[in-house]
């Protein structure tokens, strides 16, 4: 006991400190911040799953000799990118087009693969989706662009207009 128990105690308060100090918390709110933590660890490992899982042949379009792929995702429009990304990763050839509706907006991402470029051009597809959906502006590269237009009943109608509205 005596020694052995003293040095095990110190040891102890060591790592504890060290822990606190690696967190930036203190003896009130360490627990708090390790709880935090752990959700957070949680949701980026669910929405990882989530995002690994979003492509889907179901999604495809067939546009002549190319593909569109449309998906309307529940996330933030943040989120839209990296999941346009993830998407283009997994296919060989296509338009990608991903939407979300937050906060009474909508979203839109497009994108294209590298070997389209000579035909389409992001910017050019994103500004019709957006003149369609009645929004304004928008853009970014000839691969990917992002803009954004308000919620209205043209939304419900995008997927089965979008071979019109590239054409």
């Amino acid at each position: 006991t005596g020694k052995a128990a003293e040095k095990f105690v110190l040891e102890k308060i060591f790592l504890l400190d060290d822990i606190k100090q690696i967190l930036k918390a203190n003896d009130q709110n360490l627990l708090d911040k390790l709880k935090n933590l752990k959700e957070e660890n949680n949701n980026l490992k669910k929405n990882k799953t989530i995002i690994k899982d979003l492509y889907s042949d179901a999604n495809n379009i067939q546009f002549g000799d190319i593909k569109i792929y449309y998906q309307n995702l529940d996330c933030e429009p943040k989120e839209l990118k990296n999941n346009s990304d993830n998407i283009k990763s997994k296919i060989n050839c296509g338009i990608i087009i991903l939407t979300c509706v937050f906060e009474k907006k909508i979203s839109i991402v497009t994108s294209i693969t590298e070997n389209l470029f000579d035909r389409y051009d992001s910017n050019i597809i994103l500004k019709k989706i957006v003149m369609f959906l009645d929004g304004k502006g928008g853009g970014g590269r000839k691969d990917l662009a992002q803009g954004g237009a308000p919620l209205s009943n043209k939304f419900y109608e995008l997927k089965d207009s979008l071979k019109k509205i590239i054409d």
